[in-house]
């Protein structure tokens, strides 16, 4: 860790895997003349008093998609560190140094009539947690107990139930599923990912096939859109539109990567907004699995002899099904067996109910069978 002065910002790094890496940014600090870091929860509990400390905020990347949390690190006047406070969690003190506070407190309350004690002070375990919650509260740190902590976390729920009913908790959570559907229309390129570069909320992403995808945020009416474009080619592909919550401002697209991917690199686009009510700022992470998808399929054993007509029948039935359009109808296919189902010639509802072919360019549109020599397979030993 680099050392930087209290007072000023600066970047704190790891090592991670043998790279420096960011974990850490210096917010801002603050000295206060007391700081209360415990509250009351009974008539008879005075609040844990610090005087003369320092309080630096930080801002924490706490995952590999760059999400950050607010820590809050208290020293004493002579720097030592007493304790870390993580926005949401409990306190983590020094326990050395804290024991040796709240006896001095706890020595003082003991002259004073009315049976009086350091809030808090018996909740602190082995590791020096003790129950004293930092949060930000428009803006502001608040210290909590327990049973406050518990209070405000209501209070903020019921909040956002409140203004955007129980649709907008619904909407939120759906980020799952519009994680995915992004996900596998980026992924559905089987050859990879070649480059990625994003700017103003545009990112373009090269392809090792030389296709071109594009995810845009358009701030106008705060929706996702994404297609892909083929080389001498007009047609869009895997068109994907998608409508953001109209409570989020602030919102912004961006990606992990900014150039050339290399087989190492860890590619997520990220999508964040602004909840103009709560301010409370939400990220969708939309991973992206960069492995190139080989052309194979898990072709099930067959114990015995079978009928080649049976055999085919049965990989079309279990196989992974895709709708592909040809001249406007819509077939059923095998993509890695190179298997469709003609639906003669589209006139059938059922989109099975027709004759199973193998198709692709020449020649991968056949097979061969009844061969005289099976070492051998061309047009004049077998049928096809």
């Amino acid at each position: 860790m680099t050392n930087c002065h209290l007072f000023f910002m600066c970047y704190y790094k790891v090592n991670n895997n043998d790279k420096e890496v960011l974990n850490e940014r210096l917010l801002y600090s603050i000295p206060y003349k007391e700081f209360y870091l415990t509250q009351p929860s009974k008539n008879n509990e005075v609040a844990l008093k610090l005087e003369n400390v320092i309080m630096v905020a930080k801002e924490k990347i706490i995952n590999q998609y760059k999400e950050t949390i607010r820590v809050f690190e208290l020293y004493d006047e002579n720097l030592q560190k007493i304790g870390t406070g993580e926005q949401g969690e409990k306190f983590i003190a020094d326990k050395e140094i804290l024991s040796s506070i709240i006896e001095t407190q706890q020595r003082a309350l003991d002259k004073l009539d009315g049976n009086y004690k350091v809030a808090s002070a018996n909740t602190m375990d082995n590791d020096g947690r003790i129950e004293s919650y930092f949060e930000m509260v428009n803006r502001k740190l608040v210290v909590m107990n327990e049973k406050q902590k518990e209070k405000y976390d209501r209070l903020k729920d019921n909040y956002e139930r409140n203004i955007f009913d129980a649709n907008y908790d619904k909407k939120v959570n759906e980020k799952d599923k519009f994680d995915k559907e992004v996900r596998d229309n980026i992924e559905n390129n089987k050859d990879g990912i070649n480059k990625v570069k994003c700017t103003n909320n545009k990112c373009t992403i090269s392809y090792n096939d030389k296709n071109t995808g594009v995810l845009v945020l358009n701030l106008d009416d705060k929706t996702i859109h994404y297609e892909m474009t083929k080389p001498g080619d007009s047609n869009k592909y895997d068109v994907y539109d998608r409508k953001l919550d109209s409570s989020l401002s602030d919102v912004t697209l961006s990606s992990s990567i900014s150039g050339e991917v290399t087989i190492d690199s860890n590619i997520y686009f990220k999508i964040s907004g602004k909840n103009i009510y709560t301010k409370k700022v939400y990220n969708i992470i939309i991973p992206i699995d960069n492995l190139k998808k080989d052309d194979v399929c898990n072709i099930p054993s067959v114990g015995g002899s079978v009928r080649l007509v049976d055999y085919i029948k049965d990989l079309y039935s279990r196989g992974e099904k895709k709708v592909v359009t040809n001249n406007g109808i819509e077939y059923n296919t095998v993509e890695c067996l190179g298997l469709i189902n003609d639906r003669l010639g589209g006139t059938t509802t059922d989109y099975d109910d027709g004759n199973i072919r193998y198709y692709g360019e020449n020649p991968n549109n056949y097979i061969y069978f009844n061969c005289d020599d099976y070492s051998n397979q061309t047009d004049s030993t077998c049928e096809k």
